[in-house]
C-alpha cells in the first residue's frame, strides 16, 4: 500500500469505526428494556382507580372513575366509570366515552355510585369492562359491558352478581371471558344505650366467587364459590376474611383465580385455584407464597398464551419494607421456580401485572422510596420470573398517592401503566408506554 493513500485511510477508517459506535451506543440506548416510548400522556384531570388495557398492535385504553358534580346522592357525588382510546403513539382516538354511566343524575334520593373499574381486551381491540355500583341503597353489585374496538357498546350491562365487589375480567382472544368478585354478609344486632352505640356482629361470611362468559355475553358457567370462610362472636380469635380476588384466562378457556385468606394474627397466604372452562375444579388450592413471617397481601394475576401464569404480591418481613415478590406457575399449576422479589432494597406496595401470549410479563407497583424510587414502578418479566429490565422509575414529577399504577402489555412486549392521583374528587391520570427492548 503506498504513503500516499495509508493516511487517508486510516483516518476514514477510523472515522468509520467512530460513527460506528457512535449508532452502537444509540441503538442500544433506544434499544434498552424499560426505555420510555414517546411523552407522559395526560389522560385527565380528574379521575380516580385508572386503569389500563392493550391490543396485539399496542393501541390502548384508559378507564376511570368520574365524578359527577350534577348529583348528590346519599350525601356524595354519583360516580361514572369513563373511557379514552389512545394509538401506540399516544394519539387520542375520538373523545372520552362512557363504559358506564350514573341513571339517577337527575334524582338526588336514588345511588347509583360506580366504582373499581376493570378492563381487558383482546388482540384486535374488543374489550370488556367490569365494575362495582350500588344500585340500591345499601346494596353493592358487580357489573361488566362489552365493546367493541371502536368503543361501541355490545348490548346492555351484564349483572354478574347482585351482592358482590372489587370484580376483576380477563378476556380471552375469541372474546370469551371470566370474572372474579368478592362478596360479604354479616349478622349485626344494635348496641343501644346504655351499654353502648353501633351495632356488634353476631356472625359474618366472606367467599370470593367466579364466573365465565361466552363472547356474546352469555354465561358459559355458573356462578362458582371458589372459597368462603363463616366467623363467629363465640370465636373471636378464628377471624378469617377472604379479600383481593383475581382472574386470568387461558386461551382454551380454562381459567385461575387468585385471592388472600386474611387470619386474625397469622401469616396471610395467597391461594390459587384452576378451572376447566366449564368451571369444574382442577386439582387442589395452590399457595403461591412460601416464604414464612411474611406479611403477605394485594396478589394479581396474570397468563400468557401456553396457559402459564405468573403471580405478583407484596410482602413485609417483621421491621423491613415491603417488597414485592413474583412466583412462575406451568399450566398444569407446578410452579417454575420459587417466588422472587424483583423490588428494589427501598421496597414497594399494590403491584399489578400483565402478560401477552408470548409470555412476555410486566410488573408495576408504587415505590416507598424518595426520588426516583418513588411513585410508579416497573420491571418486566422473562415467563419463568427472571428479570428482563431494570427496575424503571416512569413517572417524574409531584408525589404520587399510594394507589395501584395498573400496567398492560402488546404483542411485542411493550408495557404502558398509567397513574392517578387518588384526591377528594379526582386528581391527575396520566398514560406512559414503555419499551420491551
Amino acid at each position: 500500500m503506498s504513503r500516499y493513500n495509508t493516511g487517508p485511510t486510516l483516518r476514514l477508517t477510523a472515522l468509520a469505526v467512530a460513527v460506528a459506535a457512535f449508532c452502537g451506543a444509540t441503538a442500544a440506548i433506544q434499544a434498552a428494556p424499560g426505555a420510555p416510548i414517546g411523552g407522559a400522556v395526560a389522560v385527565t384531570a380528574k379521575g380516580m382507580q385508572a386503569v389500563v388495557a392493550s391490543d396485539a398492535a399496542g393501541d390502548y385504553l384508559v378507564a376511570w372513575a368520574s365524578k359527577n358534580f350534577n348529583c348528590f346522592c346519599w350525601n356524595e357525588d354519583s360516580i361514572d366509570i369513563v373511557g379514552q382510546r389512545y394509538t401506540a403513539a399516544g394519539v387520542p382516538v375520538g373523545g372520552n366515552f362512557a363504559v358506564a354511566k350514573d341513571i339517577f343524575s337527575s334524582n338526588k334520593k336514588l345511588a347509583d355510585q360506580k366504582g373499581h373499574p376493570q378492563v381487558s381486551m383482546d388482540a384486535e381491540g374488543d374489550f370488556v369492562a367490569a365494575w362495582d355500583e350500588y344500585d340500591i341503597p345499601g346494596l353493592k353489585q358487580v357489573k361488566v359491558r362489552r365493546f367493541a374496538a371502536g368503543a361501541v357498546a355490545q348490548g346492555a350491562e351484564i349483572l354478574v352478581s347482585g351482592h358482590g365487589a372489587f370484580p376483576s375480567v380477563a378476556m380471552e382472544p375469541d372474546g370469551d371471558f371470566a370474572v372474579a368478585w368478592g362478596t360479604g354478609l354479616a349478622i349485626n344486632v344494635p348496641l343501644p344505650y346504655p351499654l353502648g352505640y353501633g351495632d356488634v356482629t353476631l356472625a359474618s361470611t366472606s367467599s370470593i366467587h367466579v364466573r365465565r362468559y361466552h363472547a356474546n355475553g352469555l354465561p358459559a358457567t355458573l356462578d362458582v364459590t371458589v372459597d368462603s370462610v363463616t366467623n363467629s362472636i363465640l370465636a373471636p380469635k378464628s377471624q378469617k376474611s377472604l379479600t383481593a380476588p383475581q382472574v386470568a384466562v387461558a386461551p382454551d378457556g380454562s381459567f385461575v383465580v387468585a385471592w388472600q385468606k386474611v387470619s386474625v394474627g397469622q401469616a396471610a397466604p395467597i391461594l390459587l385455584q384452576r378451572y376447566s372452562a366449564a368451571g369444574a375444579r382442577i386439582g387442589a388450592q395452590i399457595q403461591a407464597n412460601s416464604l414464612a413471617g411474611l406479611q403477605a397481601g394485594a396478589p394479581v394475576l396474570a397468563t400468557d398464551g401456553t396457559g402459564e401464569f405468573m403471580v405478583a404480591w407484596q410482602a413485609a418481613p417483621a421491621g423491613a419494607p415491603t417488597q414485592i415478590y413474583v412466583r412462575a406457575f406451568r399450566a398444569d399449576g407446578t410452579p417454575r421456580a420459587a417466588e422472587t422479589q424483583i423490588s428494589s432494597g427501598v421496597g414497594g406496595s399494590v403491584p399489578s401485572i400483565a402478560a401477552n401470549a408470548a409470555g412476555n410479563y410486566a410488573v408495576s407497583w408504587v415505590g416507598a422510596g424518595s426520588g426516583t424510587l418513588y411513585g410508579p414502578q416497573l420491571r418486566l418479566l422473562h415467563a419463568d420470573g427472571s428479570v428482563a429490565s431494570p427496575q424503571v422509575s416512569v413517572f417524574a414529577g409531584p408525589p404520587y398517592s399510594n394507589v395501584p399504577s395498573p400496567v398492560a402489555v402488546d404483542a411485542n412486549g411493550n408495557a404502558v401503566l398509567v397513574n392517578s392521583i387518588n384526591t377528594l374528587g379526582g386528581g391527575p391520570v396520566s398514560a406512559q408506554r414503555i419499551s420491551a427492548r
